[in-house]
């Protein structure tokens, strides 16, 4: 799954909150960072893809395509938004465990004097148990996002070949800028949106509604 999504890509991004740094956690016998992977898998993605393709897929749907129905672009537009809204947040959870952030001096100083003070693991546990939680809702949150991105990518490829158009009704317009033909593109970008989904949900437990 990891390899549909990304090919040969690394997906570590964090710096801080990822599967090494969390192995050091667990080597200590304390909480680990449960969600380093979907976390950074989420982080590769949102970088890799939504602003470079995504965004420019954006920019020729919602902003050139003249669509039949707002509130249908409006959900896609605020799906998208909201997925890229989300790096910042992760950004933030990984400074965080900085040498000059919020949570790195204290984890540090407590992984210090955690083999001579057994006190040390809960306090240990109890930062690194609030940074998942944090990891998860950040996660949880994203998901849906792009299970709604998927579904108007589906819809897009099928309205693209339909005659007349139901949805957009430019489609021959937006061919034209394209390097890809659109339903190709439409297509390979629902595919690569889906299987991201099935993998965060594998990775994070996210349940789909």
């Amino acid at each position: 799954m990891e390899k549909a999504v990304f090919e040969n890509t690394e997906t570590t991004r964090l710096t801080y909150y990822n599967k090494e740094r969390g192995k050091l956690l667990s080597d200590k016998g304390v909480e680990p960072f449960v969600y380093a992977p979907a976390l950074n898998h989420l982080a590769a993605f949102i970088q890799d893809f939504i602003n470079k393709e995504m965004e420019e897929l954006a920019d020729l749907l919602l902003v050139r395509g003249q669509w039949t129905r707002n509130s249908t672009s409006i959900e896609m537009s605020d799906a998208y938004h909201t997925i890229v809204d989300t790096y910042p947040e992760i950004a933030e959870l990984d400074a965080s465990l900085s040498e000059d952030g919020s949570n790195g001096p204290r984890l540090r100083g407590a992984l210090v004097r955690v083999d001579r003070d057994s006190g040390q693991a809960r306090y240990i546990n109890s930062i690194v148990h609030t940074l998942n939680e944090q990891a998860r809702t950040i996660i949880r949150r994203a998901v849906p996002s792009f299970v709604v991105v998927g579904r108007h990518l589906k819809m897009l490829m099928d309205d693209c070949q339909k005659k007349p158009y139901e949805l957009i009704m430019n489609w021959k317009e937006l061919a034209l800028v394209s390097k890809i033909p659109m339903s190709q593109r439409l297509s390979d970008d629902y595919k690569k949106v889906n299987y991201f989904v099935q993998l965060m949900m594998l990775e994070a437990k996210v349940e789909i509604e």
